[in-house]
């Protein structure tokens, strides 16, 4: 099979007013920040082949949207990722064979935190997430059916990504433990994992465990942060995400100022440790007018959203300031690199900026941009943890 991508190029400049790099001092070492940026994005004409090697690192970031076009929609059950049991509004009710007669438990010494579900139900998701499954209730096992979200697969331009495998996953996995931390966008790619895994018949979705805390750092107004669920649960792989509760630049530059001697304490309590940043899902204003898929090429989604330019247009009513969101990313990746650098000390990135191609996968359009309808391209997180244990990379 070959694919024809169409020649593109993106070349989009964030432009700071003040252009200097920034230098913040920590225990006297220079933690170098992100302050003056160029964005770039292209690609080039390509012959995609599925003859190519599987994606390393972060190379799956070029690439589009492919959709399978062979699903047949009205076949229930066998091809769908999971299914959707939320919290929200009691709607794990309307299916308590899957989801159970009770909201799945989210607290831990007072603090939000779950595991995958030990039981046959499924686990939990919050953020509206199984909005658009629900809008199938009036069809004899609507849930179960595949929705127009679910039908697009990521498809990288250089390397290919393997097919998601609960099993293989486990197994990759063995004996070891997995924790996230982050806010609720990072909760919804947890749930994801923990079912994708239950639902394709692995057995160490209760090795997943998720940790809320909207800022990582703690404090009395936010409980726990990534320090205190990392010594409480003392997990083999970590996995931090941070961004959708930041504003402002001097937010994600504090939050590096104070994460980054907590991250060389837990390097000194727990050296076999694996790191891992993800970076944040993206949010996308006014999505409900893409609530509907459009692709560029027939079945093929090749542009994204413009999210690279505070300034485009396609910011306007972005009170969020979302547009941040690959800013955020960057400072986050800078730093990284300042932790290896100087401390030697490595942190890996799972990079989810083909997101961005995706306002329509949004669960309440006309209200909430940010958080995903499950399961959908959030999917992708899960693939990209399972590529990189098959590469050996955790």
């Amino acid at each position: 099979m070959t694919l024809k991508m169409i020649d593109y190029n993106i070349h989009v400049k964030f432009i700071i007013i003040s252009i200097y790099c920034h230098f913040i001092t920590l225990n006297s070492h220079p933690i170098l920040t992100y302050i003056n940026t160029t964005y770039t994005k292209q690609t080039v004409i390509h012959n995609r082949t599925s003859s190519l090697s599987y994606c390393k690192s972060n190379e799956h970031i070029a690439g589009f949207w492919n959709k399978s076009i062979e699903i047949d929609l009205t076949k229930p059950g066998k091809l769908k990722s999971f299914y959707c049991c939320g919290w929200d509004n009691n709607d794990y009710l309307f299916s308590p064979n899957e989801c159970g007669y009770e909201h799945y438990s989210t607290r831990y010494h007072n603090e939000e935190s779950y595991i995958g579900s030990t039981t046959s139900i499924y686990t939990h998701a919050g953020g509206h997430a199984c909005v658009c499954d629900a809008l199938n209730e009036n069809i004899p096992k609507g849930r179960w059916l595949l929705n127009e979200r679910e039908l697009y697969k990521w498809i990288p331009a250089y390397c290919d990504l393997l097919e998601w495998n609960g099993l293989h996953f486990c197994s990759l996995l063995g004996n070891r433990t997995i924790l996230l931390v982050g806010d609720s966008t990072m909760g919804q790619s947890s749930s994801t994992l923990m079912n994708m895994i239950k639902r394709h018949h692995g057995l160490c979705n209760t090795q997943i465990r998720f940790g809320r805390t909207d800022y990582l750092i703690s404090s009395d107004n936010h409980g726990w942060g990534a320090l205190e669920f990392v010594d409480e649960f003392k997990p083999d792989i970590a996995i931090f995400n941070y961004g959708a509760h930041g504003s402002t630049i001097q937010d994600i530059e504090n939050l590096w100022l104070h994460f980054i001697p907590q991250i060389r304490k837990m390097y000194h309590l727990y050296p076999n440790m694996t790191l891992i940043w993800k970076t944040q899902n993206p949010g996308h204003v006014n999505c409900s007018l893409h609530s509907h898929i459009n692709g560029d090429d027939g079945d093929i989604i090749k542009h994204p959203i413009n999210y690279y330019d505070p300034y485009h247009s396609s910011h306007k009513g972005d009170y969020y300031k979302w547009y941040y969101f690959p800013l955020f990313d960057d400072i986050s990746k800078n730093n990284i690199i300042y932790l290896y650098e100087k401390f030697n000390i490595t942190m890996k990135v799972i990079d989810m900026s083909p997101l961005n191609f995706r306002p329509d996968a949004h669960a309440r359009p006309a209200q909430d941009c940010l958080h995903y309808c499950l399961p959908g391209p959030i999917n992708l997180f899960s693939i990209l943890l399972l590529q990189m244990l098959q590469n050996y990379e955790i």
